[in-house]
């Protein structure tokens, strides 16, 4: 089984619940829906991006009694909250697929996103927003190794304020680039990689556009006028 993410181009969000189908085709793949995960599909399913969130469903906070310090949602319970954003990203046209994404592989035009159950995600520029203990390895075969906190607090993926790291193409968010961030700071930072990962997709859409409008003009003979005397 494998979902095939538009071969013409992508970005997968690495961010990981969900039961996948044959086949999807989508624009951006999410690994991880948690809240920095399910904060970025929403964004870019606004932004009419197709969106496949892949979800383990093993948040960090599961135990915790309620989610707080959330605007409109304080006391909501983790389940909950995930629960409505999932529902809020299929109103957008979102789908959500139940899966660890164990491996990742850059391929010629994005990456290959392997599922523990042998699914391939294919293709996509990535974001990851894993769990508090810093959920990583998805990331290392891309040469993303993480880096000891300066607090001394574990280990993080370093990328810069908008979530985008050393590898072209891949985003993070969430504790897996910041350890100590509570739920609404996760949601706040997969919004802000939500919306540079869009910023790309729109900067890649428009140099392909002028590159066809190019080849169309080259491609047309030159009109000739002659005037008689």
């Amino acid at each position: 089984m494998a979902i095939d993410i538009d071969t013409s181009r992508i970005r997968a969000m690495v961010i990981q619940e969900l039961t996948a189908e044959p086949i999807m085709r989508c624009d951006v793949a999410v690994i991880g829906g948690g809240a920095a995960g399910l904060s970025a599909g929403l964004v870019l399913g606004r932004a009419r991006r197709s969106v496949v969130v892949i979800d383990a469903g093993q948040p960090r906070n599961a135990s915790a009694g309620g989610v707080h310090g959330f605007l409109l949602c304080d006391g909501i319970s983790p389940a909950e909250l995930l629960a409505t954003g999932r529902r809020e990203i299929q109103h957008y046209g979102g789908q959500v697929v139940a899966g660890e994404a164990p491996g990742v592989e850059r391929i010629v035009d994005g990456f290959d996103v392997s599922l523990a159950d042998g699914t391939v995600v294919a293709r996509g520029e990535l974001t990851v927003a894993p769990r508090f203990v810093a959920r990583s390895g998805v990331l290392t075969t891309l040469g993303l190794d993480p880096s000891p906190h300066p607090l001394g607090v574990g280990e993080f993926v370093a990328a810069d304020a908008f979530g985008l790291t050393d590898v072209p193409g891949v985003w993070v968010a969430g504790n897996v680039t910041n350890l100590q961030a509570q739920v609404v700071t996760a949601a706040a930072e997969g919004v802000t990689a939500a919306a540079a990962l869009n910023a790309d997709l729109i900067a890649e859409d428009t140099r392909r556009a002028v590159t066809a409008h190019r080849d169309r003009l080259a491609a047309t003979p030159e009109l000739v006028v002659a005037s008689g005397s």
